[in-house]
């Protein structure tokens, strides 16, 4: 199970990228910020394995236009 939404700097969501079952090895995710201003936003990746519990890393993202 994997989930990757970016969010604004209030946390509130405003892209889902993935969400749901993905097949394990390597991927890659568009990001189309074209409705979007300038500013910080953050990128959150959660995987939670079969069998486990949750992992999440969070990124800053710095969009310039």
């Amino acid at each position: 199970m994997v989930s990757l939404k970016v969010y604004d700097v209030v946390g509130r969501e405003v892209a889902v990228l993935e969400d749901g079952m993905v097949d394990p090895g390597f991927r890659s995710a568009s990001f189309n910020a074209a409705a979007l201003s300038s500013g910080v936003y953050f990128c959150r990746l959660t995987i939670t394995p079969d069998a486990g519990k949750p992992m999440t890393w969070t990124r800053k993202m710095v969009l310039a236009k």
